[in-house]
């Protein structure tokens, strides 16, 4: 491990770029449907509480669609791929303590944790990036030393 955090083979596709990311139909469908869901959402917080796009701060984030039993009530579930960056804590003074994201990496850098603080930082908000992967549960996120490649997209 080259600093604080998970190292990359202990996640579950070490290395991961972006081109691979896109590589990954399970991701590259599971964040479409969970984007049309956000989007639902958001239409409904326009009508029944007057937000608008300025209220809004989008973050990427990445999902995988569940495969589900024929007979499941339910079709087009899906689950955070990553430990989502909408999932941190506001501080009350201006920052923001979010999960490592542990996202596709271009130029060295983790691409969501970038657009993140890029976003958040235009509305004045510091990231703290806070390492969590060992507290969540290992069949969200099994650990495999395939290097193969999930999908990226930001909603």
């Amino acid at each position: 491990m080259t600093g604080p955090g998970v190292a990359p083979a202990n996640t579950q596709f070490p290395h991961l770029t972006v081109a691979q990311a896109l590589a990954k139909p399970e991701l590259v469908n599971g964040t479409r449907i969970a984007a049309a869901g956000v989007d639902r959402a958001l239409r409904q917080l326009r009508k029944q509480a007057g937000i608008t796009e300025q209220d809004i701060i989008r973050v990427p984030a990445l999902f995988s669609k569940i495969d589900l039993p024929d007979d499941y009530p339910r079709r087009d579930l899906t689950v955070t791929y990553l430990p989502d960056a909408a999932n941190g804590i506001s501080t009350g003074t201006g920052g923001y303590l979010a999960p490592a994201q542990h996202g596709p990496r271009q130029g060295g850098y983790d691409v969501f944790q970038r657009a993140t603080e890029e976003a958040l930082g235009r509305a004045g908000v510091r990231v703290r990036w806070i390492e969590d992967w060992d507290y969540s549960p290992t069949s969200v996120r099994p650990v495999a030393t395939s290097t193969a490649s999930p999908t990226c997209s930001a909603t």
